[in-house]
């Protein structure tokens, strides 16, 4: 393993970025990139949406669903538009990607999916 610089953070920060990014398809041929947010932005927006949590989602989604130059491709109000299958494919995606749950948790969670569809 080797120890980084203060110099070379910077430019391992870019590459961090680029490996906790995920491509979610929403239609064959249609995708948009499901991204982890800063620290200090999921700080932020974990704050912002304390008092709300019936639409903290919704903002996740919004927040960390992005096009190839890093604008935000809906607002909070047209994530909680879309059908429920492409919202829970991409809260899935920003869940994973931001490590908003343990690895036990998706993996008891995933545990439990396959034990109900037996």
């Amino acid at each position: 393993m080797q120890i980084i610089s203060k110099d070379q953070f910077g430019e391992l920060l870019d590459s961090l970025f680029e490996h906790d990014k995920e491509v979610v398809e929403l239609m064959p041929e249609v995708g948009v990139n499901v991204i982890a947010l800063s620290a200090a932005a999921a700080v932020g927006l974990s704050e912002e949406t304390k008092d709300d949590e019936g639409n903290a989602m919704y903002a996740w989604v919004a927040a960390c669903c992005v096009d190839d130059e890093y604008n935000k491709v809906f607002t909070t109000e047209e994530v909680g538009k879309l059908p429920s299958s492409v919202f829970r494919k991409l809260s899935d995606a920003v869940i994973k990607v931001n490590g908003l749950l343990s690895n036990t948790s998706v993996e008891e969670a995933e545990k439990n999916s396959e034990e109900a569809e037996s």
